[in-house]
This record gives C-alpha cells, structure tokens and sequence, in this order.
C-alpha cells in the first residue's frame, strides 16, 4: 500500500512539472478544452435531465469481515485494498443495487489509478451505507465526515470503517430476516 502511495504521489508531482515544462501551455490547453467541448456536442440534452440507469454488474453474497484484519492487510499488502473495494462494491451491489456507486471493476481501477480515488469510493460507499442503515432504523455509526477524513489521512483506516459499517448492515438486514421467519 504504502508503495502504491508513494508512486501516486511521485507521478502526481512530476507530472505536474513536466505539464508546466511544455511550450505553448495556454494555447494546449485551450485546444484541448474546444476539443471537449466540440466532443460534448452530440450528446442529447435529455441524458442531464433523467436519472442515471441502473448498473448491473457481477454481484456477490455479502460476508462479514474483521476490520482490524482488512486495515492490517490495505496496509500490509499493497493490492489488497484494490481487491477489497471490488468486493465491497460486489456486496453492496448485491444486496441494494445503486445507480450512485461504480461498478467493481470501475471501483477496483480507481482505487488503483486516481490519487485521491480511496477517499471518493470510502465517501460514496459510507453515504450509501448509511441511507440503507437508515432504512433499517439502525445507527450510522461514524460520521460520513470523519470516514472521509480517515480514508485521505490513511486509507486503511477509512476501508476498515467502511466494513464495520457493511458489518452492521449484514447483522441488520439478518437480523430482519430471522424475524420475518
């Protein structure tokens, strides 16, 4: 993890001055914002206005996991927390399907690609959590502000919030279905 880290962080500062290193920065810039922008023009006015569809992608059962145990791993094992936001958004899928959050392989390569993508999907998936949580009459638990604070100063902890609260979810949505039977 702390390698994966270091690379981002590296790639993000260097790029930066080499984007600043070019000639002619201004005029690249506003080419490519036309280019975007004359790339926009095809798109339906309509697609603004409706409400996203739903994804369907691959789903899976979800589990109870320590997290003590899923913050020592992000931490330990630099892929890891690729894999675990993959299957947090397989569960999650699986039990409410939400046109709000990404697909997993969609979570898995932002996990892994944007700098600051750990804190974005530990932020959507703590909201998410906490509206089906509300649905349930239980308690959020923490804060959707202090898991963002979690997930940007150290993203193994936020990941391990963000699993007691599916946690609790899983104990809930059990304990639901015990009384219902």
């Amino acid at each position: 993890f702390s390698l994966c880290l270091l690379f981002k962080f590296i790639i993000a500062g260097y790029l930066s001055i080499f984007i600043y290193s070019i000639p002619y920065i201004g005029i690249t810039v506003i080419t490519l914002a036309v280019i975007a922008l004359l790339l926009l023009l095809p798109l339906k006015k309509e697609l603004f206005y409706i409400a996203p569809p739903k994804r369907f992608s691959s789903t899976q059962r979800p589990e109870c996991a320590e997290p003590v145990v899923v913050a020592l791993l992000a931490f330990f094992i630099p892929f890891y927390i690729i894999y675990w936001f993959f299957r947090i958004h397989r569960e999650i899928q699986f039990v409410a399907p939400s046109p709000r959050l990404m697909t997993a392989c969609g979570a898995g390569w932002l996990s892994a690609i944007m700098p600051f993508g750990t804190a974005i999907l530990c932020l959507t998936l703590s909201d998410e959590i906490r509206a089906l949580l509300a649905n349930k009459n239980e308690d959020g638990g923490i804060r959707t502000g202090w898991t963002l604070f979690w997930a940007l100063l150290l993203p193994p902890v936020g990941a391990a919030i963000i699993q007691a609260k599916m946690n609790r979810f899983i104990t809930a949505n059990t304990a639901d279905t015990a009384d219902r039977g």
